[in-house]
């Protein structure tokens, strides 16, 4: 896969799009408690999002996905990591946090788009 999309809806639940396939993920926090005893570290602030491993993606995958889909969130996820390439890896990632901190990630948003209509006016 050269090009991974990504969207994430605005809305309360959160949808990745992967090679023209949806995928619906959320982290309520049983998802988000099961998912600190898999990686073995804490995953209850958006710092913690932030630093997101490679080697942790698919994991955090499989997590995301077992609220709606929980017989196949294990495939899904595999099959989802076995197209991404390293530009797509990093838009997935990107979508997790947004998915986990979408609040967080909205004040970021803001402050970034704040800060270059400030520049722009200086220009």
């Amino acid at each position: 896969m050269n090009k991974a999309i990504l969207e994430i809806t605005r809305k309360e639940k959160k949808t990745i799009t992967v090679e023209g396939q949806d995928y619906t993920i959320a982290f309520p926090l049983p998802v988000v408690a099961e998912l600190e005893e898999k990686l073995g570290r804490s995953m209850k602030y958006p710092s913690d999002w932030f630093r997101i491993q490679t080697k942790e993606v698919q994991a955090i995958l499989e997590a995301g996905l077992t609220r709606h889909y929980p017989d196949d969130a294990r495939t899904m996820a595999d099959d989802i990591c076995s197209v991404l390439t390293p530009e797509g890896l990093g838009h997935i990632i990107d979508g997790l946090c947004m998915a986990a901190c979408p609040k967080t990630i909205a004040k970021l948003q803001a402050d970034i788009d704040a800060r270059r209509r400030e520049a722009a006016v200086k220009d």
